[in-house]
């Protein structure tokens, strides 16, 4: 348990960025109601006044990629969770990814990265500022934002976010996809 501890507690300052953001909501299904879920997404909505900008957006190597992006058969899986690349020297594995669960069209998807420069004094960071794409704007679940500040102390912070790579590099391919 000491060991986890001292193992967490070098990981999560060195390596988390948490960003949620997500897609529209399902239209193929309707919303649920149940007692301990989180309202609908359409619900959750916000449109703050600010965006964030993709700062790292590179249009010929985004095309690219999406040209080169295979789709794999999953038969049938559910796809919960992936490990993404985000460096744009593995720009047609990312395509892929997106590709490839794009007809699960999901509901809500979290992006959570490294903090490369270190900045900060918290383990996560979060905002609930839209995102401009090229794609149109990818707008944010402000509600799991709320919930990583107020139940995990997480920090909103828009410079670091539109600073940090392993978050910008992968907004575009979220609204694309």
């Amino acid at each position: 348990m000491v060991v986890m501890k001292k193992i967490l507690m070098f990981l999560i300052p060195a390596a988390v960025i948490a960003v949620v953001i997500f897609l529209l909501a399902r239209e193929d299904r309707p919303p649920q109601e149940s007692e301990g879920k989180l309202p609908p997404v359409q619900e959750r909505l916000v449109i703050p006044s600010e965006t964030i900008k993709c700062k790292y957006y590179d249009e010929t190597k985004f095309q690219r990629s999406v040209n080169l992006a295979r789709k794999f058969n999953l038969g049938g899986a559910e796809t919960w969770g992936g490990i993404v690349p985000h460096h744009l020297l593995a720009d047609s594995m990312i395509a892929t990814f997106f590709e490839t669960i794009a007809g699960q069209k999901p509901e809500v998807v979290v992006v959570i990265g490294p903090n490369h420069k270190a900045v900060g004094d918290r383990y996560i960071y979060t905002g609930e500022w839209n995102w401009e794409t090229p794609f149109g704007i990818l707008r944010t679940d402000s509600t799991l934002v709320k919930k990583l500040v107020n139940e995990r102390g997480a920090e909103k912070s828009k410079a670091l976010l539109e600073e940090e790579h392993s978050i910008s590099i992968l907004v575009p391919y979220i609204k694309r996809y």
